[in-house]
């Protein structure tokens, strides 16, 4: 592992071993506050995982970081592991310019005769120091039939700490006729302030989990599902409020049989259930629009990657 310049482009070594076959991926960063803006203190990282330098759209006090992953997916044997630290009163908004990949059987880097018994795994662990805040909205990520993906996401958020954030799970390719039929996809996500568990969610799907896809308490034939999270708000009444004028939004869109908004533990979460990726996170960004200025107090503003 080694520092990253910010102003030359990484190269990376995949490194393949007995107990490590796929490409074991980690990045870690740490932004801080100083008396120019948010900066990008710390970038380390080995394997394809990466960020270049940050970009200060809205100025120096908040930093738009693009994690870039050039191989576009992760297959059976490859583990991508992200840690992310915002010190006391820095400001981050992090994507992703492209939707990530759990590809299916017969895409492993190595050949043996567990194959099939190999694992995709991404872990993001993202701490927000007091004062600070993090804005986590990568775009989706696609399972394609056959993957055996984990997929865990980890926000611990000390007190005065601010976060929005949002994941997109993808079940297969139905516009490529490729549905997903067989494999399992495990995700969780779990929110954490001052070390205590505020919001749990975890789903799993085993075996093509044809039950859980197609039934009416499950995804209802449904192949996307995302689910955003905000907060805290302290002020029950403020958030209130604010759900009620979200509800409000989300009807003006006609979306409303596809996104619910509800609250927990000082956290707005919304959900989306639905077949278009695209539509879900146009949904998510209504949303955001409103939750931004009243979290942040600061006006929404869109990573320019979002628009290429």
């Amino acid at each position: 592992m080694g520092n990253l310049s910010s102003a030359k482009q990484p190269a990376y070594v995949a490194s393949c071993t007995e107990d490590a076959p796929g490409w074991q991926a980690k990045l870690q960063l740490t932004l801080d506050q100083t008396a120019r803006g948010t900066r990008l203190k710390h970038n380390r990282h080995s394997g394809p995982l990466y960020v270049q330098k940050p970009l200060y759209p809205e100025g120096r006090e908040l930093a738009h970081i693009y994690l870039l992953h050039p191989p576009g997916g992760i297959v059976m044997g490859d583990t991508l592991r992200t840690d992310v630290h915002i010190e006391p009163n820095a400001a981050a908004l992090m994507t992703t310019p492209g939707a990530n990949r759990f590809y299916g059987r017969g895409t492993a880097r190595y050949v043996t005769n567990h194959n099939n018994q190999a694992l995709q795994t991404q872990h993001n662990q993202l701490q927000v120091a007091a004062g600070a805040s993090l804005e986590w909205l990568p775009l989706e990520t696609l399972i394609y039939d056959g993957a055996r993906a984990r997929m865990k996401t980890v926000i611990q958020l000390e007190t005065d700490a601010r976060y929005i954030g949002w994941e997109f799970s993808c079940l297969g390719l139905p516009a490529s006729r490729q549905p997903f039929l067989s494999g399992d996809f495990r995700q969780s996500m779990q929110l954490e302030i001052a070390g205590k568990p505020q919001f749990i969610d975890r789903l799993s799907i085993d075996d093509g989990g044809e039950e859980l896809r197609c039934g009416l308490a499950g995804l209802q034939g449904h192949t996307v599902l995302g689910t955003l999270v905000a907060g805290p708000f302290p002020n029950i009444a403020d958030s209130r409020l604010l759900i009620e004028q979200l509800r409000s939004t989300i009807e003006q869109h006609d979306a409303a049989k596809r996104v619910a908004i509800t609250a927990m533990n000082g956290l707005i979460v919304a959900r989306y259930l639905g077949d278009s990726a695209n539509q879900g996170r146009d949904d998510f960004v209504y949303l955001w629009q409103q939750l931004r200025p009243a979290l942040l107090q600061r006006k929404a503003c869109p990573p320019r990657i979002w628009a290429t």
